[in-house]
This record gives C-alpha cells, sequence and structure tokens, in this order.
C-alpha cells in the first residue's frame, strides 16, 4: 500500500478551490436569489395575467350594462305590476254591486216622489257619525217608549221653505213622520203609500232608478276621459298612483216631493233594506210652487 505525504510547510500546501463552508454559504446565497428570480417573475406574470382578465371582464361589464339595466328596469316594472296586481285585488275585495241597491230603492220610491241624483262617496266623518248616533239612540228610544213610535219630523222654519233632521236607525219597525207641506196640509204614517198634493211627478220609481243609474254611468265616463285625456290634476293623479281609493260607505239621495209624509215613507223603507246601517234624513226645503226638496243620507254596510 502506497501513500502519499506531503511534507511542505502548511502556507505552502495547495489549498482545495472552495472550502465547504464558504461552498455552503454561496450555495444558499444562490438558492436564495434563484427562488427570488422566479417568484418575482411568476408575480409578474400572474399580475400580467389578471391585468388581461381584467381587462376582459371589463369589456363584458361594459357589453352587458345595457343588459343589467334592462333586467332592473324589468325588475322595477315587476314590481310596479305586483303592486297594482295587489291593489287591484284589493280593489276586486271592495267591488260592490250597485245594480240590486238601485232596483231596490225603484222599487220603494212613492209614486210623488222623483230623483235628482244619487251620489256614493267616502265620509271620513262617517264612523264618527255612527258612533254618536248609536249613543244617543237608548235615549231617544226612551223617550218613545211609551207611545210605541218613533218622534215626528217637523221642518223647522217659516212661510214656504222648510229643512229639518232626523235619523232613522235601520231595522227600526215603528218610524211614523208627519208634518204640514208647503200650500196646505198632509198627514201619513210610514209603511203606508201616501196620496200627495198636486199631479204626480213626470216618471215613475223604475225610469228614475234608471236615470239616476245613467247619470251616474256618464259621469263615471266623463271623469275616465279625463284620466285618460290627462286633463285630471297632477296631484290627484300621484294619488291614485299611490294608493288604492277608499270604498264608498255614504249614498246621498236628492230628490223633490209634492207631500212631507211620502218622504218620512220614503226614509223607513230605506232604513228596512239591508245595505244600510242607518238613515239620515239631513235637509228638506220648501219650494214656492209647493214641492219639497229633500237630501238623505244613508251609511252603507261595511263588508
Amino acid at each position: 500500500m502506497n501513500y502519499r505525504i506531503n511534507l511542505l510547510p502548511l502556507e505552502l500546501q495547495p489549498r482545495p478551490p472552495v472550502e465547504g463552508k464558504r461552498l455552503a454559504v454561496i450555495s444558499g446565497l444562490t438558492v436564495l436569489a434563484a427562488l427570488i428570480l422566479i417568484g418575482g417573475a411568476g408575480w409578474l406574470i400572474k399580475s400580467y395575467n389578471q391585468r388581461v382578465e381584467l381587462a376582459v371582464i371589463q369589456s363584458q361589464l361594459a357589453s352587458l350594462s345595457p343588459v343589467v339595466r334592462k333586467v332592473e328596469a324589468d325588475r322595477a316594472e315587476e314590481q310596479k305590476l305586483q303592486a297594482g296586481a295587489a291593489a287591484l285585488e284589493e280593489l276586486l275585495a271592495r267591488h260592490r254591486v250597485w245594480k240590486p241597491v238601485l232596483d231596490d230603492i225603484a222599487q220603494i220610491v212613492p209614486v210623488d216622489i222623483w230623483l235628482s241624483s244619487v251620489d256614493a262617496a267616502y265620509d271620513k266623518d262617517a264612523a264618527k257619525t255612527l258612533q254618536q248616533t248609536a249613543a244617543l239612540a237608548p235615549g231617544a228610544q226612551a223617550g218613545s217608549a211609551g207611545g210605541g213610535a218613533g218622534t215626528p219630523v217637523n221642518p223647522a222654519g217659516s212661510g214656504n221653505s222648510s229643512s229639518g233632521t232626523a235619523i232613522a236607525p235601520a231595522g227600526n219597525a215603528s218610524w211614523n213622520a208627519a208634518a204640514g207641506a208647503p200650500g196646505g196640509a198632509a198627514s201619513g204614517t210610514a209603511g203606508n203609500n201616501p196620496t200627495g198634493t198636486g199631479a204626480n211627478p213626470p216618471a215613475g220609481p223604475v225610469q228614475q232608478a234608471g236615470r239616476v243609474a245613467g247619470q251616474l254611468a256618464q259621469r263615471n265616463q266623463a271623469q275616465q276621459a279625463q284620466l285618460a285625456a290627462g286633463e285630471a290634476p297632477a296631484q290627484q293623479k300621484a294619488e291614485a298612483q299611490d294608493k288604492v281609493p277608499l270604498p264608498p260607505n255614504v249614498l246621498t239621495i236628492k230628490g223633490t216631493s209634492r207631500s212631507f209624509p211620502s218622504i218620512g215613507v220614503f226614509v223607513r223603507k230605506l232604513s228596512v233594506l239591508p245595505y244600510f246601517r242607518m238613515v239620515s234624513l239631513k235637509e228638506i226645503d220648501g219650494q214656492e210652487d209647493g214641492t219639497l226638496i229633500f237630501t238623505i243620507v244613508c251609511y252603507l254596510q261595511t263588508a
């Protein structure tokens, strides 16, 4: 076996090109630099790709923005239609058929009474009036308990012009009216057809109710025509769009009679109809020709 011995001093002995520790440091630094370079290159490449994707997405958004606006408009229209459908359902739920009411009124109109108008409207004070009348009803019934009949309605005033107010609760079976008509004396009892003074009116009850129904239809058509032509005030249009109109709760009947008892009979028969909670005779005015112009307010039954 051969051995190689270096007898040179340490200063003169040849050294390895790179020492171990130095080689390890250099290797570590090289690897770290390589990782930094590779990470930076990867980040740059990824950033570039993301910018490209962002540009593509922005172009897609620009092309889809009209569609998005259309979808939002359709969604708003859908909500508006849903609100309109709900309002329509509410209107259908509140719908009231007026033909039976007018037919029954036509059947009970006395022969010497002719109607000039029948108006259905909403009165915000109707509930308050009904409550006040209900509170006063026990005292009125106690005052008429001995005779078994209601208190006659006497017009206030003098000469040939008179006006008065009377309330007839629905379902009261004994309500009489007697008073003098202008130009003569007249008396009658509710439930009987009184004989009026002077000539009969030009048309019968059925014709009168038909004429009144025609007037209501013409009025509704005129209002619809005004709304279609844009002649309605802007405030009324806004209110009509924002909320559902309240259903009518009051029916106002205006007409002319040749005798006061006929008005009492008419009020009595109206109070028996199932459509009204209360019937109130608001006003009676005597005319120079001997006729009486009256106003009757009927409070409708609520659903």
